[in-house]
C-alpha cells in the first residue's frame, strides 16, 4: 500500500495510532475536505470508518458464565511500577477482558468487540470554519469496559493550509511536504602530506641499505 503523502491523511494515520495503542482514548478522528461554498451553506457527507463494535452475538459480554480473573479482580488492566511511576498495563492473564467464560463467545472470542466497518452521515452544518471540529457522539470505539467514544470530524476549507501542519512547524517539525532530507554525502579527503610521508620513508630505507653495503 503507497505511503500517504496528503497531510491530513497522515495526522489521521498518527491519531488512528495513538488511539489504538491508547485503550482509554475511543474516539476516532477522521478528515473532511469541503469547498468554500460548502462551508458557507452546509452540507453533509457520508464518512467510511473502521471501529471495535460492540459485540451484538453476545451483547457485549464476551460469553456465558463469565469468571472475574483472578490476576487483575476483573479490572482488565494491572498497575505496574516504571522508575518513579505507576502505570496501568493491560492483564496479561485475561488480555484486558477482565475474565474468563465458561462459553466464549464465537463471534467476538470473548473481547467483547468486533471489527466493523461501517458508513456514517454527518451533517456539517453552515458557517462552518476552516479547523473546526465537529463531535459525532457515541460513534467511536467500544472498549471492553463498555465505555463508546466518539466520532470527531475535523473540517478543513478550501486549499488553505491545515493548522496542523503550521503547528507541527511551530514546533519545529518539517511539512510532511518537505519529506525526509536526503543525506550529502561527502568525498573522503585525502591527506596531502601522504607524499612527503612516503618519500621520507624511502630515504631512510635507501641510507640503511647504503650503510648495509658499506659494511
Amino acid at each position: 500500500m503507497p505511503a500517504p503523502t496528503d497531510p491530513a491523511q497522515i495526522f489521521d494515520m498518527f491519531g488512528q495510532l495513538f488511539e489504538d495503542f491508547f485503550a482509554s482514548s475511543p474516539d476516532i478522528t477522521v478528515t473532511e475536505h469541503l469547498t468554500e461554498a460548502e462551508a458557507i451553506v452546509g452540507t453533509t457527507r457520508e464518512v467510511s470508518i473502521e471501529r471495535h463494535a460492540k459485540c451484538a452475538t453476545c451483547d457485549g459480554r464476551g460469553g456465558e458464565s463469565p469468571v472475574e480473573c483472578a490476576a487483575c479482580k476483573g479490572r482488565g488492566t494491572k498497575q505496574q511500577t516504571q522508575g518513579f511511576f505507576m502505570v496501568s498495563a493491560t492483564c496479561a492473564s485475561c488480555k484486558g477482558v477482565g475474565g474468563t467464560y465458561t462459553k466464549v463467545c464465537d463471534a467476538c472470542r470473548g473481547t467483547k468487540r468486533t471489527r466493523s466497518s461501517e458508513q456514517l452521515s454527518v451533517a456539517i452544518p453552515a458557517g462552518t470554519e476552516h479547523g473546526a471540529t465537529i463531535r459525532v457522539a457515541g460513534r467511536g470505539q467500544a472498549g471492553v469496559d463498555g465505555r463508546i467514544g466518539d466520532v470527531l470530524v475535523y473540517v478543513l476549507v478550501g486549499d488553505r493550509e491545515d493548522p496542523r501542519v503550521a503547528q507541527a512547524r511551530a514546533f519545529g517539525f518539517p511539512s510532511p511536504h518537505q519529506g525526509i532530507p536526503q543525506a550529502r554525502v561527502v568525498p573522503p579527503q585525502r591527506d596531502s602530506r601522504a607524499p612527503l610521508i612516503a618519500g621520507a620513508l624511502f630515504m631512510v630505507v635507501a641510507v640503511l641499505l647504503a650503510l648495509m653495503l658499506v659494511r
